[in-house]
Formats: C-alpha cells, sequence, structure tokens
C-alpha cells in the first residue's frame, strides 16, 4: 500500500470517527431537548472578530450556537451574529468587533449564475466544473470517482451520485510530492 493511500485511509478513517462521536453525543441528548418548538432564526447580518485567547475563552464561545466561520492567528473566532448576539457577547466580557469588510460581503450581488439551487451550483454543474479544469488543465487536474453516495448505493434509480474528487498535481514534475486534503462543496452542517 502506498503512502499516499495509507493517508487517505487514515483521513477517512478520522472523519467517520467525528461522525459517530457526532452520532453518540446527539444520541445521548435529552428528548425534550431534541423534540422542542423551533424559534425563530435570529438575523444573523453582520461577520465579527471575537478575541479568544484561551482555550476556556473559544470552548465558551463555541457552546453558544453561533454561527462560527473561521480562526484566526489562533487568538480570533469569526462569526456570522446578530446585533442581540453581540450585545449578549460584550455583556459575557467577550471583546467583539465588526469586520466591515467581511460584512460587506454579505450584501454585495452574487457573481455565480442563478442555478436550481438558489445560486449554489447543483451536483451535474459541480461535475461538469470539475471535468472543464481536467479539460483545461490537463497536465494539472485529474478527475477520480472515490465511492458512491448512499443514495445510489442503497436506494438504486436517479436520486444517487458518484462521489468525485479531483487531484492537482503538476504531473510534468517528477518525484514525490506533499499532501494535502481538502474536503468541501458539503454542507457544513451536515
Amino acid at each position: 500500500m502506498t503512502h499516499g493511500r495509507r493517508r487517505w485511509r487514515t483521513v477517512v478513517g478520522f472523519g467517520c470517527l467525528i461522525v459517530l462521536w457526532c452520532g453518540l453525543v446527539l444520541a445521548t441528548l435529552p428528548t425534550q431537548t431534541i423534540a422542542q418548538t423551533p424559534t425563530a432564526a435570529p438575523q444573523r447580518d453582520q461577520v465579527v472578530r471575537i478575541r479568544a485567547a484561551t482555550k476556556a475563552e473559544k470552548l465558551a464561545i463555541s457552546t453558544r450556537g453561533l454561527d462560527l466561520l473561521e480562526m484566526r492567528d489562533g487568538k480570533d473566532l469569526f462569526a456570522l451574529v446578530s446585533a442581540a448576539e453581540i450585545t449578549q457577547l460584550k455583556a459575557d466580557g467577550f471583546t467583539v468587533s465588526v469586520d466591515a469588510e467581511q460584512t460587506s460581503y454579505l450584501t454585495r450581488p452574487n457573481p455565480q449564475p442563478n442555478t436550481v439551487q438558489g445560486g449554489f451550483r447543483t451536483v451535474e454543474e459541480g461535475y461538469a466544473l470539475l471535468n472543464t479544469m481536467q479539460t483545461t488543465y490537463p497536465n494539472l487536474a485529474q478527475v477520480f470517482t472515490y465511492g458512491v453516495s448512499w443514495d445510489k448505493e442503497n436506494a438504486g434509480g436517479p436520486s444517487g451520485y458518484d462521489l468525485k474528487g479531483i487531484t492537482l498535481t503538476n504531473t510534468l514534475v517528477p518525484g514525490p510530492k506533499p499532501t494535502f486534503f481538502l474536503m468541501s462543496a458539503i454542507h457544513a452542517r451536515e
């Protein structure tokens, strides 16, 4: 087995462990927590930088149900929040500042064509993009199929899809190269 395949199996195995852990955590929640009547989501219209220098601060912020976007410099968490959430964070002693540049992106027009998915690419459009990259850059991009969706394997019919990825590397440069794995094009909360 090559080093790349071993690394790939490690990444996939780690991902499966995370999914299993999340399932176990959800299974232990009290029934009334899951069955609560949903409330209206707050109007999250501002991107903020929240200072979180310690592990305890990061944990305290991560358990609030905020729409966390990223961490920078290991000390600042970026989140999409409402005005009420900003007020509460400040009241709880956190240093919060609105990132005007990132917030402005929320109101800019989307340069992507308006597709069936409300601005997001459909699976077929995603496949077409991958294939275009492979055709346009044959020495840099190689599309591959690494499995099939649950629907394709179990339900059959038109609802299932192949799971595709793309390898980006310069095939004209010989020799071993470092491996970087990025999983994307999936909903963050699924």
